[in-house]
């Protein structure tokens, strides 16, 4: 009788678990429905912002004219409004600028020409009041306080709705702060400081500042990855067990040694359950991509102008130092990614093969779980701590959980992750022999119990390298 050799008929139960797997309703909503799903939510990413900005535009129309009127001794309000305001902020507003004028005589020449009739108008104007004084802050010169105050002037019954008239109010008041700048001879770069944001970081002496930008991708874009990849370990590789004791409670097993290897029989059916599992994977990244680009072009239709907010925050991010979707480290990503999912799927595989029966394979899968919590955890919990992000990376149980994100975003050095890439491959083919050499053992070994099985197990696979090494 001619020998089988170790991966003969594998391709054949490769086929035979694929499309078994692929009866399944879980595979039509993995493979068809969530890609839909996903498709749908990212093209809202960008269709969404753009309708609610459009909205804002339709409201702003509301009102037809403006008269801009300077009430001041001043006399740069009316100048300023004209050459500061963009034609954004009053977009659908024709701009009137009168100078040297006051609100009566403006409201008697709006009132005699008819062009103004029907026409919803508004006035702005900037004036000096006295300041209020109050009993908390009792006002302590004799002399008293003044204050500008802009002003919005609309005819009775005027339908210019709420929205128009705070935005036209927000833009009087900043031009009305820089008129009080300039009068208090404050320069441009004085009046910028003053009027910028205030924000806080802690840095550690000798350590290079990083802009907020770069400090908020790196802490979710690993926190997302770290959520999917633990979603697709507890989706796929606990449905492996159920695939690799399937046939071994019936004769089907029998039948099936006569002309494959078990080597063969145990990498047959963890692959072809990993390449479902990395096929519908990558459908739901194109998915998301393809959502991602489609909303952005609905997005210009329903807006003109629209910047996609996704490209836009990675722009931002490179324009910051942030060394991000380089060739290297994408590359990096991709392959720890397969191999950091192929890894748990091969270790489920492992404990599997140690049961002969499908009731067996949820109480043995008590360590594996436990493992896989373990790795998220920690991959969790490093995510604020350089040095804990290294260990993390090259721990094979967390590593998988942080690795190609941490490759994608540039965390960590390139050296750092092929290193980290290369103990993911070396791990998952250990899990891989490990797994063949237990499920075939286990074939030959079977009826015993767990420790005679697991001494058994040890002299089988010294005898099988002894007897190699002889011949």
């Amino acid at each position: 009788m001619k020998q089988k050799k170790l991966f003969d008929g594998m391709g054949s139960i490769f086929s035979f678990t694929f499309r078994n797997q692929a009866k399944g309703k879980g595979y039509v909503f993995a493979t068809y429905v969530i890609p839909v799903l996903l498709l749908i939510l990212f093209a809202c990413i960008n269709i969404i912002p753009a309708f609610l900005g459009r909205k804002k535009e339709v409201q702003l129309n509301n009102m037809d004219v403006l008269f801009v009127i300077d009430e001041t001794e001043y006399g740069s309000f009316c100048d300023l409004f004209s050459t500061v305001t963009s034609e954004e902020a009053l977009q659908g507003i024709s701009l009137v600028i009168k100078h040297q004028e006051t609100m009566p005589k403006l409201l008697e020449q709006i009132k005699s020409q008819t062009q103004y009739r029907d026409k919803n108008w508004g006035i702005l104007s900037l004036k000096v009041t006295k300041k209020k004084q109050t009993l908390d802050k009792p006002l302590i010169s004799e002399k008293e306080e003044k204050q500008l105050l802009v002003s919005l002037t609309l005819p009775k019954k005027s339908s210019v709705n709420k929205d128009t008239r705070e935005r036209v109010l927000s833009v009087g008041q900043s031009v009305a702060s820089m008129v009080s700048v300039r009068a208090a001879q404050v320069t441009t770069q004085q009046y910028l400081l003053l009027n910028s944001s205030f924000h806080h970081q802690v840095i550690e002496a000798g350590e290079k500042e990083e802009n907020h930008i770069v400090v908020a991708m790196r802490a979710a874009i690993p926190f997302v990855f770290l959520f999917l990849m633990y979603t697709m370990v507890l989706l796929y590789c606990q449905g492996m067990g159920k695939v690799i004791v399937s046939e071994k409670s019936s004769k089907l097993i029998e039948m099936m040694l006569t002309s494959v290897h078990p080597m063969a029989i145990i990498a047959g059916k963890v692959f072809a359950m990993i390449s479902i599992a990395l096929m519908q994977f990558g459908l739901w990244i194109l998915s998301s991509v393809v959502g991602l680009i489609l909303g952005n072009e609905i997005a210009k239709i329903i807006q003109p102008g629209y910047m996609d907010l996704v490209a836009t925050f990675f722009d931002m991010a490179k324009e910051y130092g942030m060394d991000i979707c380089t060739v290297s480290g994408s590359i990096c990503a991709i392959v720890s990614l397969i191999f950091g999912f192929s890894q748990f799927c091969m270790l489920s595989a492992m404990v599997a093969s140690t049961c002969e029966k499908a009731e067996e394979v949820a109480q043995r899968q008590g360590i594996y779980i436990l493992l896989i919590v373990a790795g998220y955890f920690f991959a969790l919990v490093s995510n604020s701590d350089e040095k804990m992000i290294f260990i993390c990376d090259l721990i094979p149980i967390s590593a998988p959980f942080r690795l190609p994100a941490d490759a994608f975003i540039g965390r960590i050095p390139l050296w750092t992750s092929i290193l980290s890439t290369v103990i993911l491959i070396l791990t998952t083919f250990l899990f891989a022999y490990l797994a063949g050499k237990i499920y075939q053992a286990q074939i030959f070994l079977r009826g015993q119990n767990i420790n005679t099985f697991i001494k058994k197990l040890i002299g089988w696979i010294s005898k099988k390298s002894k007897s190699k090494t002889q011949a």
